[in-house]
């Protein structure tokens, strides 16, 4: 029992170390995130201060470990904490509710397709 659970463990890091990595990796892949920090129309120095700032002129391995460093300290979650309360409740709500919604649903369907297809629940 023991084995099992260490290896599930042990499956259950892997995992979220490899979608972390591919987060930020597609994150990076996709462009400069320091283009969305600064106002339409920066010049090249602001971008390149804000660049500085958020530490993305370091090399990528020291990005990752930076972005390990922030989700292990919850940093992120905190960040959207000062959205949620600055007024902007419904941009995590709604989509939260939404999100819930569905997945009652695929239960009830889940739910209702087990007993109508199942042979055994059928004959009680």
């Amino acid at each position: 029992m023991k084995r099992f659970i260490v290896k599930r463990l042990g499956y259950a890091v892997l995992s979220l170390l490899l979608l972390s990595l591919t987060i930020f990796l597609l994150v990076r892949l996709t462009g400069d995130p320091s283009v969305l920090l600064v106002e339409p129309g920066a010049s090249k120095e602001d971008l390149a201060a804000v660049r500085l700032q958020v530490g993305l002129d370091r090399p990528i391995w020291v990005q990752y470990g930076q972005f390990m460093s922030s989700l292990a300290r919850g940093l992120m979650l905190a960040d959207g904490k000062k959205g949620l309360m600055a007024g902007y409740w419904w941009l995590t709500v709604l989509p939260g509710l939404c999100i819930m919604f569905m997945v009652l649903s695929a239960n009830l369907l889940g739910d209702w397709l087990r007993v109508k297809l199942d042979p055994q629940l059928r004959q009680l």
